[in-house]
C-alpha cells in the first residue's frame, strides 16, 4: 500500500537584483502528492502517526554573527543589562484558526508592564506595529515579514520568547531557545492536554486557556510568572 504526504508550503527563491541586493522571489505554493495512493497526511502531521519526537535540540542552526549584532541592537535600543523578552501575539491571519490562536493586545498589556525587563516586538505584519505604538519602551525588532533565518536570529538574540501557537513557537523549539507558549483551549495535538510541558519542545513552558477564547487565565498566569523575569526564567 502506498501513502502520500502533502505539503502546502509557500516557496521562495533567493535572488539578487542588478545592484546586488538580495530579495525573495515568490514562486507560489508547492503541493507534493504521490499519485494512485489512498491514505494521506499533511507533511507536518507525520510525526504524530510515527510517534516520534525530535531526538535532540537544537536542530536548527543560525548565524552567530547575525544573532550577536541583533543582541547589540536590542541593548542599544533598550536598557543595558536587562533581560530581553521577545513577544509574538498573533497567528497568521490567513490561517483558519488565527482567531482562536491570537491573543488580543489588550490581554498582553499586563505582561508588557512587567518591571525590570525589556520587551522585544517580534510580531510581523500590520499587527506588529501596534505594541510599539501603544506601549512605550517596546523594542521593535522587525519592520515587516522576514525570511526564516533572519527571524530565527531575532529570536535567538532574546533571553526568552513569549508567543502564541504560531511558527515562532516551533522556531524557538528548534533552536532550543526558552519559550513561554500561550495556547488555546483545544490546542494542536503536539502540545498535549493538561500539562505545562511537551516532549516536542523541551524548552517550552505552556500556559493554557481554561475556557475557549478566554485569555484571562493564561495571561494572568504568565503575568504572575513574569514577576521574577528580571531574576530568572
Amino acid at each position: 500500500m502506498q501513502s502520500a504526504a502533502a505539503c502546502g508550503l509557500r516557496v521562495h527563491r533567493r535572488r539578487r537584483d542588478s545592484a546586488g541586493a538580495a530579495a525573495d522571489q515568490p514562486l507560489g505554493r508547492s503541493i507534493c502528492r504521490v499519485p494512485n495512493s489512498t491514505p494521506g497526511s499533511p507533511l507536518l502531521s507525520l510525526p504524530r502517526y510515527f510517534a516520534t519526537v525530535p531526538a535532540a535540540t537544537p536542530y536548527l542552526g543560525i548565524d552567530p554573527l547575525r544573532t550577536a549584532a541583533l543582541r547589540r541592537r536590542y541593548e542599544a535600543a533598550g536598557r543595558a543589562g536587562l533581560r530581553k523578552i521577545g513577544v509574538v501575539f498573533q497567528a497568521n491571519p490567513e490561517s483558519g484558526s488565527a482567531t482562536d490562536r491570537s491573543l488580543p493586545i489588550g490581554d498582553l498589556a499586563p505582561l508588557l508592564r512587567t518591571p525590570g525587563v525589556d520587551f522585544v516586538n517580534l510580531q510581523g505584519g500590520a499587527a506588529g506595529r501596534r505594541p510599539a505604538a501603544e506601549h512605550a519602551g517596546i523594542i521593535d525588532a522587525i519592520a515587516e515579514e522576514v525570511p526564516l533565518d533572519e527571524f530565527a536570529a531575532a529570536v535567538a538574540a532574546t533571553d526568552l520568547l513569549v508567543t502564541v501557537d504560531t511558527m515562532a513557537a516551533h522556531c524557538a523549539g528548534a533552536l532550543g531557545h526558552p519559550v513561554w507558549l500561550i495556547i488555546r483551549f483545544s490546542p494542536h495535538w503536539c502540545w498535549g492536554i493538561g500539562r505545562d510541558h511537551t516532549p516536542w519542545c523541551p524548552t517550552a513552558r505552556l500556559f493554557r486557556q481554561a475556557v475557549r477564547r478566554d485569555w484571562s487565565a493564561p495571561s494572568r498566569s504568565s503575568r504572575t510568572s513574569s514577576t521574577d523575569l528580571s531574576i530568572k526564567y
